[in-house]
């Protein structure tokens, strides 16, 4: 299956999706800061002092919170099973895949 748009237009679309200050995020930071601020719980948004830099961090209780979509993430991809009509997509997920679990690793051994 072939792009409907043109190059032109797909970077165009492909420019308005957010990476930071998502729905979801604005969301959770809300509840959040409602149920957490007043028993004295402090967060940090997108703290670039942890790898990955990761959606709201508790730096004192040390915990991360990432807020990742279901299909960029790969939730349930299972490659050999999954059509993909692109192989660059297929190797984008699989390496957030890869990444992802790094990432965990370095948090793990972090503390």
């Amino acid at each position: 299956m072939t792009d409907v748009f043109t190059k032109t237009k797909r970077n165009r679309i492909m420019s308005l999706i957010r990476s930071k200050n998502t729905k979801i995020e604005l969301l959770l930071c809300k509840m959040v800061s409602q149920n957490f601020h007043s028993l004295g719980y402090r967060y940090r948004k997108n703290y670039s002092k942890v790898p990955d830099r990761p959606d709201i961090v508790f730096v004192l209780k040390k915990v991360a919170i990432f807020v990742d979509g279901n299909f960029w993430h790969g939730y349930k991809f299972n490659p050999a099973t999954m059509k993909l009509t692109n192989e660059y997509w297929r190797n984008k997920i699989l390496g957030n895949i890869a990444r992802d679990r790094c990432v965990i690793l370095e948090l793990k051994k972090m503390g």
